[in-house]
């Protein structure tokens, strides 16, 4: 669905272009046209001045030239206007990293005054600390941390492969913190028994934040 209304934005945003320049219909496009409507994504900018990213204008152009291949399979015409179009370089789109300031207020988030905010600073601090997937949290066993070589074993990871990442004692501490102070609160309370992960009573495990 998302594609879909993606799409739909992107051939609205040409058809708009193309009305304001007196083309109506789609036999009327040239591949002219369509180089300037590239040039007009270039020079594009949104309503907060920031300019229409890399990966955006390939999105658009290459909206277009689906459009107008679907016209020529359908016999509406003989060619296709934006066919051969030279398409902007695909970029990575990189963030900034978080500063350490940053990180360290993402991670004091949690009130750890209440087991829910404990066992959430653990999981923020393991997530930190060890670069392992949501998923691969909520599938780890207590029985998977090995405290005295400080790594963690993490079960089917990526490519469904077994690996072990080293865990700081930064992390280590709060997870034995959640484990000693949080855990025992959060099984006893009687509405863990309708959470999907009510199995953890029969198999210790941690979990990621928002479930026990």
């Amino acid at each position: 669905m998302a594609d879909q209304r993606t799409r739909r934005s992107r051939l609205a945003h040409f058809h708009g272009w193309c009305a304001e320049r007196g083309i109506q219909t789609p036999q009327t496009v040239t591949h002219a046209h369509v180089a300037r409507f590239q040039r007009h994504l270039f020079l594009y900018r949104k309503a907060n001045g920031a300019p229409m990213a890399v990966n955006g204008q390939r999105v658009a152009l290459f909206t277009v030239e689906m459009f107008f291949r679907w016209l020529v399979r359908q016999g509406v015409m003989t060619s296709n206007p934006a066919a051969d179009l030279e398409l902007p370089r695909r970029t990575d789109d990189l963030r900034e990293p978080l500063t350490l300031q940053e990180m360290e207020t993402v991670l004091a988030l949690p009130d750890i005054e209440t087991a829910e905010g404990l066992r959430d600073r653990a999981c923020l601090e393991l997530f930190y600390a060890t670069g392992i997937r949501r998923v691969e949290l909520t599938n780890l066993h207590q029985s998977d941390l090995d405290r005295t070589r400080g790594t963690l074993h993490v079960r089917l990871g990526k490519g469904k492969k077994d690996r072990f990442v080293p865990i700081g004692e930064r992390a280590l501490a709060w997870v034995t913190q959640y484990e000693r102070e949080a855990r025992p609160e959060l099984l006893s309370d009687p509405s863990v028994k309708r959470h999907p992960v009510s199995r953890i009573k029969a198999t210790p495990r941690f979990t990621h934040p928002g479930s026990v």
